[in-house]
């Protein structure tokens, strides 16, 4: 049973996705502590032919605020990310899909952040066939104290998981000796994406969303290009 674990963030980028693609179970960290205009609640996208910040605006709050806690700020913001699709990506040739994603992630009466936020990384997952099980950290009453390592260790071991899949940023703070005295494997993969054509574009624009991918590839070639991004360290 591979496991990895992330915070859920809004219309991540392929790398995202390919991480919750290589594991069996994904923990959407719902209980970490929110940061401001991250990429939590912002992401990039095409606009004009330059990339372009959709930023999700949140109600003021405690610096000490979980994702799950966080509050969107009603003002119509749907409405303008709704207007940036379709005006930017119509011509695109999975255009309806990329509509499809965004009206249903909005289909919802709810100012969480968080439940926008993974909404719409299932119904993303959901298009692309990826049956991967997501899993709540909140849904898993594990206790808030301890490091990070302990945290996390905790979060894997409650979901039965044997590997822990790690982005390359966990070799900085990660207690491996921890995890093996459980005797869970840690492996520690990076993404590395590659360019693929943008509609109307000279150059590619790198570092956007998979909304943008999705608008302009197949989707059987997005998973071949997420499998094969998806390298080992």
């Amino acid at each position: 049973m591979k496991v990895a674990i992330h915070q859920p963030q809004y219309i991540p980028w392929p790398g995202y996705f390919a991480k919750i693609l290589s594991v069996d179970t994904f923990i959407l960290y719902d209980s970490a502590q929110y940061q401001k205009n991250s990429i939590i609640n912002r992401n990039k996208l095409l606009m004009n032919k330059k990339e372009h910040h959709l930023t999700i605006p949140t109600q003021a709050g405690r610096t000490q605020d979980k994702i799950k806690e966080k509050k969107t700020v009603i003002d119509g913001w749907r409405v303008k990310h709704l207007n940036v699709i379709k005006g930017n990506y119509p011509k695109c040739n999975f255009y309806p899909e990329v509509l499809k994603i965004f009206e249903k992630t909005f289909d919802q009466d709810t100012d969480s952040l968080c439940e926008i936020n993974c909404r719409n990384v299932r119904m993303i997952c959901e298009y692309l066939g990826i049956t991967t099980q997501l899993v709540l950290s909140s849904q898993l009453n594990i206790d808030g104290d301890g490091d990070a390592t302990q945290k996390n260790l905790d979060m894997v071991k409650k979901v039965s998981g044997k590997e822990y899949i790690s982005g390359e940023g966990g070799k900085n703070y990660l207690k491996e000796e921890l995890f093996s005295n459980s005797g869970i494997k840690v492996r520690y993969f990076h993404f590395l994406p590659t360019d693929y054509p943008q509609h109307g574009m000279k150059s590619h624009v790198p570092g956007l969303s998979i909304i943008d991918l999705i608008a302009n590839v197949p989707k059987e070639e997005i998973i071949g290009r997420l499998k094969k991004g998806w390298v080992e360290l």
